[in-house]
C-alpha cells in the first residue's frame, strides 16, 4: 500500500489523486503503529516467558546440586 502511494505521488499530476493518496497513507499509518505495538508486546512476552522457565529451571538444578542424596 505504500509503495502504491509512492507511485502515485511521484507520477500522479492531479491535486485530487494526491490527497487520495495521502488519506490512505494517513489512515494506514495507526494501523501500521497498532501492528508494530501488538508484535513487539508478543515477542517481550514471549521471551520473559522463556526467561521466567530458564531461571526455575537454574534454581530447581541448584536446588538438587545443595541437598546431599539420600541413602
Amino acid at each position: 500500500m505504500w509503495g502504491w502511494c509512492a507511485i502515485l505521488l511521484l507520477t500522479s499530476k492531479v491535486a485530487d489523486d494526491w490527497s487520495e493518496a495521502l488519506v490512505v497513507l494517513g489512515l494506514s499509518v495507526p494501523v501500521s503503529v497498532a501492528g508494530t505495538a501488538l508484535f513487539t508486546i508478543g515477542m517481550v512476552s514471549r521471551r520473559m516467558s522463556a526467561h521466567g522457565q530458564a531461571m526455575r529451571d537454574l534454581d530447581r538444578l541448584a536446588g538438587e546440586a545443595v541437598r546431599p542424596p539420600t541413602t
